[in-house]
């Protein structure tokens, strides 16, 4: 509830600013961009999460062998129970068998928790990783774009994908004249 309040107040700051503004979008003094297209399309995010995935297949690696671990444990037991239960065996080998099935219910329950922390320790960091790396070309993003608009001489420079939280359009138009995000793409990526 305290969330909702504080977008729509954060919403109607947005407002009374741009309304402020002396707004002169024939001139292109206020512009518009659609920063989730720039963090798409920016180079520098590509190669960065070309590396992600590399790290998310390597966990993917991981959590098969750790299954087949459990498959081949759960096989294990198995024929150790159906041992202990054929009575066509003597007394002492089904009673080895009956004690293999316990040990190896054990090991089966220790290595399914086991490999449930290491997979989630595994998850934790590469989700960890994923915001950082966000964040930091998000935050190279949003100086470059900044320094940009300034050299540019606009009054603002307003984001024009994004969301609030009830899934509407902040923004609502945006004429095409006063939208710089293929401008601003050109020179972001062109420092190749």
């Amino acid at each position: 509830m305290g969330s909702i309040r504080n977008m729509l107040i954060v919403g109607l700051l947005a407002c009374v600013a741009l309304v402020a503004l002396p707004v002169h979008a024939q001139d292109g003094r206020v512009v518009f961009v659609d920063l989730e297209r720039i963090f798409d399309e920016f180079h520098k995010t590509q190669r960065a999460f070309e590396g992600l995935e590399q790290r998310a297949q390597e966990n993917r690696a991981e959590r098969d062998r750790r299954i087949a671990r459990l498959q081949e444990l759960q096989e294990q037991y198995q024929a150790a129970r159906e041992i202990s239960a054929d009575t066509a065996m003597s007394e002492v080998v089904r009673e080895e068998k009956r004690n293999e099935a316990i040990d190896l219910q054990l090991e089966i329950e220790r290595y399914r928790e086991q490999s449930e922390e290491v997979l989630m320790e595994l998850a934790q960091a590469q989700q960890a990783d994923e915001q950082r790396i966000q964040r930091r070309l998000v935050d190279e993003i949003l100086e470059r774009l900044e320094r940009w608009g300034r050299q540019q001489g606009y009054l603002a420079v307003l984001d024009a994908s994004g969301r609030a939280v009830t899934g509407v359009p902040v923004t609502l138009y945006v004429d095409s004249r006063a939208d710089v995000t293929d401008a601003f793409l050109e020179v972001l990526n062109s420092a190749r």
